[in-house]
């Protein structure tokens, strides 16, 4: 019985019988970051890559056999590194992302969840985070956007493939992240501090929450 945020997926603790026992299990996880032209507000991208950094950091030093791969969205969406085991290099190519565009989540979510999908390791727990700093605007508008990003959720929920959302900054959707993360047994997470110090501390969290949950499976 796998364990990933598992109040999330509605279950509290988990009971093993006497002669199992619990081991950790590597993962593969998957992020789906917002680089639209709206995250040089208020530092956010900077804010972003440093807490990207930390949490690479840290799986780094948990030495799990984890997996990090990047999709980014703006207008359009594109696969910044495939799920790899060399997080040092997944690192650095966030640390090098650029923000411009708009911003089209369902993109974002669909290129995570096919890369997931085709090349994530059977056994492995799987995980995707999907931050977005803003409101959906494309492909054409919020009215089409929207009802994509619900679709891309389903799918992932079809799959079993948990989705974690972070809705980033004050002009953020956390009513559509929230919705995103219940359809696929997720949760979700709103990041608005008080102050830019405030902000990122709490996303720095959210990160280290990430790196922290860590799936066991029974083995006899």
């Amino acid at each position: 019985a796998p364990f990933f945020f598992g109040k999330a997926l509605g279950r509290d603790n988990y009971s093993t019988q006497a002669d199992a026992i619990a081991t950790a299990q590597p993962r593969d996880i998957m992020l789906v970051l917002d680089i639209s032209g709206s995250m040089e507000n208020e530092d956010k991208i900077n804010q972003l890559k440093r807490s990207v950094n930390l949490l690479c950091s840290e799986l780094q030093r948990q030495g799990g056999g984890d997996r990090v791969g990047v999709a980014v969205y703006s207008t359009n969406a594109s696969l910044l590194s495939p799920l790899n085991s060399d997080i040092s290099q997944v690192n650095s190519l966030v640390q090098a992302i650029q923000e411009d565009g708009m911003t089209n989540i369902s993109a974002g979510m669909t290129t995570g969840r096919t890369e997931i999908q085709d090349n994530g390791r059977p056994g492995a727990g799987r995980l995707m985070v999907v931050l977005t700093d803003g409101l959906v605007n494309q492909p054409e508008s919020a009215a089409v956007g929207r009802p994509l990003v619900i679709q891309e959720a389903q799918r992932a929920a079809d799959d079993k493939l948990p989705i974690l959302t972070i809705s980033f900054g004050s002009a953020s959707d956390p009513v559509l992240m929230r919705e995103v993360a219940d359809i696929a047994s997720g949760v979700h997470f709103h990041v608005s501090g008080s102050s830019f110090a405030s902000q990122e501390e709490e996303l720095r969290a959210v990160f280290l929450k990430v790196a922290a949950n860590r799936p066991l499976q029974l083995v006899e």
